[in-house]
């Protein structure tokens, strides 16, 4: 990790203060979730590399199912959408399948509290015993995360290279 620090003509550090804490709420959508499409394709588009992305039709084929949970943080008071959980539910068990949150406010709480939206739901509402997800475990962030809610680590996928031809 890498830091900077700013200074003065004089050579002086020039202190930053913490950048404010960003005021938010997290919705659960239970039914309708396709109505969200144009606003989850921005962030889509904004969040994920070409090949990781959904933007390409798999996310609207996602949000017309009916066993799709969801969960958006939108910003106060503008309502701007800065973030997002994608779930599906398949009986007992309900499977994280996309988690975003706009580059400008991660680092404030806003996944954790979509993720507790979102489990607390598939709990209640849809009476799910187990949840899973896969995620890159180069991504840390994402790890710690998962990990200070109480997912446990299962196994790696490995993915490796096509055989080579001569």
């Amino acid at each position: 990790m890498a830091y900077e620090r700013e200074y003065n003509s004089d050579g002086e550090p020039i202190e930053r203060s913490a950048p404010a804490k960003l005021s938010y709420r997290v919705e659960y959508i239970a039914n309708n979730a396709i109505k969200l499409l144009d606003e989850l394709l921005i962030l889509e588009k904004a969040t994920f590399r070409k090949g990781d992305s959904w933007a390409d039709g798999d996310l609207a084929d996602h949000l017309k199912k009916r066993n799709v949970v969801l969960a958006v943080a939108r910003l106060e008071p503008d309502g701007k959408l800065c973030g997002y959980v994608l779930c599906t539910s398949t009986g007992l068990n309900i499977h994280v399948a996309k988690v975003a949150v706009r580059e400008d406010c991660r680092r404030q709480g806003i996944a954790r509290k979509m993720m507790e939206a979102i489990l607390q739901a598939a709990a209640g509402v849809r009476r799910a015993m187990s949840s899973t997800l896969y995620v890159a475990v180069e991504n840390t962030p994402a790890v710690e995360l998962y990990k200070s809610l109480g997912f446990a680590e299962d196994g790696y996928l490995v993915s490796h290279g096509l055989p080579t031809c001569h």
